[in-house]
């Protein structure tokens, strides 16, 4: 944006000499917004989630166990730093971790992108140690009595509580994603009120927008928050800002995308649109060569990096990211070769096929030659939803409605908050003036394509797997500010003052209205079956009894019992893939001995069963005993080991606790 000089009546040579300082209004408003609509947001988030758990109330236990899967399993890791003798035991507890995938020993932080839940407990240890040596107290303890039979219990709240801590750091890091919508929205439509409204449109349609306030420790928790701050680096990049301050943007583009990829392996898909859409644009012949290089060379140094910091995983080194860019480098760096041909149009198709004829190529070739199997099941679930294809492991996916196809429910909610309709229409605006070189600039169009090319992505993302509409949602907010753009729409400032009140009213119908409901959620936790069964195998079994169960359940009993276990949440291995397809035998028709020889081949000794999941579907075909049947046709009439259970346990398994929804099989003699 160009800078407007102050222009003071009546000021002498005198005073300019001087240099009086002048304070600059509009970066002071900015500053102030940024800072408002970030405490809003943590505090919302914080509040959503008191109120769906009553987590204030709950026991430290408790607590624990309403973390189900994967986030159970992210949190036991963070209580491996926190409670660890020093720090360096506990990191070494991480790097050789003999507990999660027994009887391997595996290297967590590798595996599971967990330098979050290592930062936390770095500075949880260091509040603790302040605290305790200036003598401060950040709780409160009070009792709660819990009714239905169930003891009392003390329980406290405040900052140096762990789950609290926790927690804090989430809701606080957080923040940063309506503030990255701000900044985005701002600059793209050089205006206050374009990104003002951009986060009343994200506040408006929040529980589309993100789930960080039911399952904080997730990945995408950390790693979401630098997604759109990324995104305003690379548009300051595109839009060609000169001088230094040009190698600043490339450096916080550069910080910003690490930051957004180290917490989470899925990241890299979204890197991956990223950097097609950047192409797309540049073989339009709207990025200049140079630039989109240096871009390039800038997300690959980033991915190097992140390589050596996930302890050399060879899985980036092989991902569909670094093929692609390194596909997109050699289009790139071989420019001149295409300027044989004479249409723009042809030059920019032949360019993208390039791209991606190389990446499926090079990507069918490393992975023959090195053997890398790890994200086969990404290329498994997209076949699924396409053709008939299916195999246990995308049933386990795509049987889950978090990866079903995006509801139509989604479309209805978004546009009685008018930013479906909004979004269309500010698109077909920008499309329009983009067929029509003669009204923008270069630089203006190649943000603006930009922007629109990666929203399409999201899109088709969203589309097929429902829970991605997390990258969807924000970035429609993004283009909804455009509207206040001035060089988009070219209004006078009564019409542009109308139109922007109007849509903001408008959006505030329903919002508001949104907004209430969201926080008139009132739950809260409580399981007392699962609660008796963790407190009986921490009184009764052996601390090194090693388990095997479904992928939630094992995730909480590593968090709460500290005991080895097989599976575990976290799909995105091969091995765990395959011991999963074993120990999911239970609630198959398989026979008592080829079930028990499963399970003792991968050194289960304790197998837990749920009763609600023998015959539990999302939708029909996806119980797990219909999956089976179809690796396992002459299994058709045998009972169901899970109901057989519940009446006479077969030999040679026996029966070590029973309450109304767990049974606990002993598996052959356990580890004394």
């Amino acid at each position: 944006m160009g800078k407007k000089k102050n222009i003071i009546k009546g000021e002498t040579a005198k005073e300019k000499e001087k240099g009086a300082p002048t304070i600059n209004n509009n970066k002071l408003i900015i500053i102030g917004a940024v800072l408002l609509i970030g405490l809003l947001h943590s505090q919302h988030l914080s509040l959503l989630f008191e109120n769906d758990r009553y987590f204030s109330a709950l026991s430290p236990l408790e607590r624990d166990l309403s973390l189900r899967t994967e986030m159970g399993l992210y949190y036991s890791y963070y209580k491996v730093i926190i409670n660890s003798d020093s720090v360096i035991n506990g990191i070494n507890n991480l790097i050789n971790d003999n507990i999660t995938e027994y009887p391997d020993t595996i290297n967590t932080l590798k595996r599971f992108n967990l330098y979050p839940e290592v930062i936390i407990g770095l500075m949880y240890r260091g509040l603790r140690v302040t605290a305790d040596t200036l003598k401060l107290n950040f709780e409160n303890c009070f009792k709660i009595e819990r009714g239905r039979g169930m003891s009392s219990i003390i329980t406290c709240t405040g900052l140096t509580v762990p789950h609290y801590f926790y927690m804090y750091c989430v809701f606080a890091l957080n923040s940063l994603l309506p503030i990255s919508i701000f900044l985005l929205s701002h600059y793209l439509s050089n205006s206050l009120f374009g990104g003002l409204l951009s986060v009343a449109m994200f506040f408006y349609n929040h529980s589309e927008a993100t789930r960080v306030m039911w399952t904080p420790p997730l990945r995408e928790s950390f790693s979401m928050p630098f997604l759109f701050l990324q995104f305003l680096f690379l548009t300051k990049i595109i839009n060609n800002i000169q001088g230094s301050v040009k190698n600043i943007n490339y450096l916080f583009f550069g910080i910003s995308t690490l930051f957004f990829m180290i917490p989470w392996q899925f990241s890299q898909f979204t890197i991956l649109t990223q950097v097609l859409s950047i192409m797309c644009v540049y073989s339009l012949g709207l990025i200049p060569k140079s630039k989109v290089i240096r871009i390039l060379l800038t997300l690959m140094i980033v991915l190097l990096i992140n390589y050596i910091v996930q302890f050399g995983n060879v899985m980036l080194l092989t991902s569909y990211l670094m093929l692609t860019l390194l596909s997109s480098l050699t289009i790139a760096l071989c420019h001149e070769a295409f300027h044989c041909f004479r249409y723009t149009l042809l030059i920019s198709f032949l360019r993208m096929s390039l791209v991606v004829v190389l990446v499926l190529v090079a990507k069918v070739t490393s992975g023959y030659l090195l053997g890398i199997k790890d994200d086969a099941h990404i290329g498994s679930i997209l076949l699924s939803k396409f053709t008939s294809y299916q195999d246990f492991h995308t049933q386990l996916y795509t049987c889950a409605a978090e990866f079903d196809f995006i509801s139509f429910k989604y479309f209805m909610k978004l546009s009685v908050t008018i930013l479906l309709p909004l979004t269309i229409v500010i698109m077909l605006k920008i499309m329009g003036q983009f067929l029509n070189v003669a009204t923008t600039d270069n630089n203006t169009q190649a943000v603006r394509l930009y922007h629109i090319l990666q929203l399409s992505c999201f899109a088709v993302m969203s589309f097929l797997i429902m829970r991605l509409k997390l990258f969807l949602t924000p970035h429609l907010c993004i283009i909804s500010g455009l509207l206040a753009s001035r060089k988009l729409f070219k209004l006078s400032s009564r019409q542009r003052a109308w139109v922007l009140g109007g849509a903001l009213a408008l959006s505030s119908i329903a919002g508001l209205y949104n907004l209430n409901e969201q926080m008139s959620i009132i739950g809260e936790y409580s399981n007392p079956e699962l609660e008796e069964m963790i407190n009986w195998i921490n009184d009764s079994l052996p601390k090194n009894g090693v388990f095997g169960g479904s992928l939630p359940l094992m995730a909480s009993i590593k968090l709460t019992t500290d005991r080895p276990i097989v599976v575990h949440p976290h799909y995105e291995h091969t091995d765990l893939r395959e011991r999963a397809l074993l120990v999911y035998t239970i609630y198959s028709k398989r026979s008592p001995e080829v079930i028990y020889n499963n399970l003792r081949g991968l050194g289960v000794e304790y197998v837990v069963m749920e009763t609600p999941m023998c015959h539990a579907e999302y939708r029909k075909g996806c119980a797990l005993s219909d999956v089976y049947l179809n690796y396992f046709p002459d299994d058709i009439n045998n009972d169901l080991f899970c109901d057989s259970v519940q009446e006479s346990v077969p030999s040679p398994f026996k029966l070590v606790y029973s309450n109304e929804v767990y049974r606990i099989l002993m598996v052959g003699n356990h580890t004394q």
